[in-house]
């Protein structure tokens, strides 16, 4: 059984603005290609992000559908 991981808010927030180191960006491109886990509050704390258009909304929802 392969290892798995809970991604945090503050990673998916750096990840979505390409905020990540480039050997980081990697490793975490890698595991949202596979799977990835979050928790109810890190997909709460991730839709509610302010200043959302409706267009950054619809794509968080369809990205949040691979978790």
């Amino acid at each position: 059984m392969g290892k798995k991981y809970i991604l945090d808010t503050n990673i998916l927030i750096y990840s979505a603005a390409n905020f990540l180191e480039e050997s980081v960006k990697e490793k975490i491109s890698q595991l949202l290609k596979e799977s990835f886990c979050i928790s109810c509050i890190t997909k709460i704390e991730f839709l509610g992000l302010p200043n959302q258009t409706e267009e950054e909304y619809a794509k968080a929802i369809k990205f949040l559908e691979k978790a």
